[in-house]
């Protein structure tokens, strides 16, 4: 993963795309969820509660998570989370964007799916990295449309400049390793504007 420090400019111009969208993220029907393995056996599962964005006739995509919106079913371990991993009052949002060729989801009639490979950048920790997610688009009955991964992505801590943040839990939680490797999945329904 290619990485650089461009924070501002690029998530700027981020924010702005929704306003402008053709479908909008339905962020009650929509989930990111990431997985952490401590001590080498305990697996947990997590999702961001808050997500906005939307995709453009042209192509443009833009995910905005809310990395306070950070949920784990436990309020000591989100605060923990909020604070020493994402750093949320550096960094409140991470954000994704991606330009989708738009024959791939013009063209599908209501049920009809087309697997395919996407390129996204995601502006993470105040770092800027370029991955590819192979997922699933899906035609809905009212014109919106749902992107699902296929399998999950495996984000690299360290990349992002979270691993410090990771080790800072794992020592707040006495625990022996928390791993650095990061399972990343997502279901995102896109409604029509």
């Amino acid at each position: 993963m290619k990485k650089t420090n461009l924070i501002g400019l690029f998530s700027a111009a981020l924010f702005t795309l929704p306003a402008f969208a053709a479908w909008q993220v339905d962020n009650q029907q929509s989930r990111l969820s990431i997985v952490s393995v401590k001590n080498a056996a305990v697996t947990e599962v997590h999702h961001f509660q808050r997500l906005e964005g939307g995709l453009m006739d042209s192509g443009e995509f833009s995910l905005s998570i809310d990395l306070a919106s950070i949920s784990s079913g436990i309020e000591i371990r989100d605060t923990r989370m909020r604070e020493l991993l994402f750093n949320v009052a550096d960094f409140p949002r991470a954000v994704v964007s991606a330009r989708v060729t738009p024959a791939l989801y013009q063209s599908l009639k209501a049920g009809q799916s087309v697997a395919t490979d996407i390129d996204f950048t995601i502006n993470l920790h105040g770092q800027v990295g370029n991955m590819s997610a192979a997922v699933l688009v899906t035609a809905l009955e009212n014109g919106g449309l749902q992107v699902v991964t296929q399998q999950p992505l495996v984000l690299r801590a360290s990349e992002f400049g979270l691993d410090l943040g990771i080790d800072a839990l794992r020592d707040i939680a006495g625990l022996k390793n928390i791993n650095t490797m990061v399972p990343v999945s997502f279901h995102l329904t896109l409604q029509p504007q």
